[in-house]
């Protein structure tokens, strides 16, 4: 008999748009710590927010690296860069990341 796993844990949300937010959350799946960032949208039938299918669920271990990730993609901004002034890159992956 499988047990149900504890409620999530919302540990942060913003306005994406007018209609959706993004909501940070922590929670167990199959017996895994997990953080998952998704966009959350009105139901169409009573407006309570519902899970969307866009987001990312990744075992809390990876945290570290999301926000790398998150930080190299903020440094990137930050130093004016696009990927209109960059050009294209086809797919390579930039500087500094995992090949």
């Amino acid at each position: 008999m499988m047990t149900a796993s504890p409620p999530a844990t919302i540990v942060h949300e913003f306005a994406k748009n007018r209609r959706e937010i993004v909501r940070t959350s922590l929670y167990q799946f199959e017996g895994r710590d997990v953080v998952d960032v998704r966009v959350w949208l009105p139901r169409s039938r009573d407006g309570q927010l519902v899970p969307g299918p866009k987001g990312l669920t990744i075992d809390r271990r990876l945290l570290p690296d999301l926000e790398r990730a998150t930080q190299a993609a903020r440094a990137f901004i930050r130093d004016g860069r696009t990927p209109e002034t960059q050009g294209s890159n086809n797919g390579t992956p930039a500087e500094g990341a995992l090949q």
